[in-house]
């Protein structure tokens, strides 16, 4: 069985993840950090150079995970597969017991993995933000709706309301 590839998003009303380098909702939302760390523990992760500079240093490379970063600059750090073609990973998908792979941004790394993706598990974030970095929209023809959660309303941790969202690739797509 080949790996599979996922799509681990968070993205606002008008699809912003990014904003100068950042989460536009740094901070504000412990939730979906948490449920982004049950879902890749354990997985390789998939990011370009940019979002691993963006991770906080006490979590680079993140703790209990295969960070694979695509790059074309060398990056000092222990731990890290470094590649400069993204196409490597798609070429070698290893048989096995159909291990997971995680694309955890940035937006280009997202745009070259997703027409490969079999699922996005994406947190829905219902508030607007400032950003520069758009997620594509994932079209009805495409993709379907497998799970999502309720509507989760701010509490005293989470300061916006936001859902959990897991799409599958339409097998007739």
């Amino acid at each position: 069985m080949r790996a599979s590839i996922s799509i681990s998003v968070a993205y606002d009303r008008k699809g912003h993840i990014g904003y100068q380098g950042d989460l536009p909702w740094r901070g504000q939302l412990p939730a979906d950090m948490e449920r982004f760390k049950q879902l890749t523990m354990g997985h390789v992760v998939i990011m370009g150079r940019k979002t691993y500079e963006s991770l906080p240093a006490k979590f680079r490379p993140l703790p209990g995970r295969q960070n694979w970063v695509i790059t074309s600059h060398w990056i000092d750090g222990p731990g890290l597969v470094q590649m400069s073609n993204p196409e490597y990973v798609l070429e070698n998908l290893w048989s096995g017991d159909g291990e997971e792979l995680f694309v955890i941004g940035g937006a280009r790394v997202y745009d070259f993995f997703l027409p490969a993706a079999q699922r996005v598990y994406a947190t829905q974030i219902y508030a607007e933000f400032a950003g520069d970095v758009i997620f594509p929209t994932l079209g009805e023809d495409e993709w379907l709706i497998a799970e999502q959660s309720q509507v989760f309303q701010p509490d005293g941790k989470n300061l916006h309301p936001y859902q959990f969202v897991v799409y599958e690739r339409r097998s007739d797509a």
